[in-house]
């Protein structure tokens, strides 16, 4: 049978072999893009695994050091305390000369009991200067 009558019977073979074609290249296509995806899925489920763990320990030693920090400062200002109480029993105890008063300049201006004492102020030095180094060393600890 020569070839152009075959092709004129059989017209409608040629496009469907083009569209088996199609379909089956398509699908390759289609099949390679799913494995490219399930395998960025999963790379994309590890590096988050990893992450988590890594946040976990980053707040694990931030919840340390802040800790450490919190005990640090309270240990110091339990020691200021004390001390300011010892002053002052000392001096109501009469063990040593008295204190001597806060100058009128450094005394707010509607104060009326005029009882503040060195001690105090220095206390409230102290423990503003406690503060400061807690927050600093606090700083300086913090995981990088």
């Amino acid at each position: 049978m020569p070839l152009i009558p075959l092709l004129l019977r059989f017209w409608w073979a040629i496009p469907i072999a083009i569209l088996t074609a199609t379909t089956a290249f398509y699908k390759h296509e289609a099949q390679s893009n799913h494995d490219q995806l399930i395998s960025f899925q999963s790379a994309v489920s590890a590096v988050a695994e990893q992450a988590t763990i890594r946040n976990r320990e980053i707040i694990a030693k931030q919840q340390k050091v802040s800790s450490e920090s919190a005990k640090s400062y309270e240990t110091r200002l339990a020691l200021i305390n004390a001390e300011y109480s010892r002053l002052r029993d000392q001096k109501a105890n009469g063990g040593s000369r008295p204190m001597p008063a806060v100058p009128d300049t450094a005394r707010p201006v509607d104060d009326t009991a005029r009882d503040n004492r060195l001690a105090e102020v220095l206390r409230a030095a102290e423990v503003e200067t406690a503060k400061l180094e807690a927050l600093q060393g606090w700083i300086r600890n913090i995981p990088r």
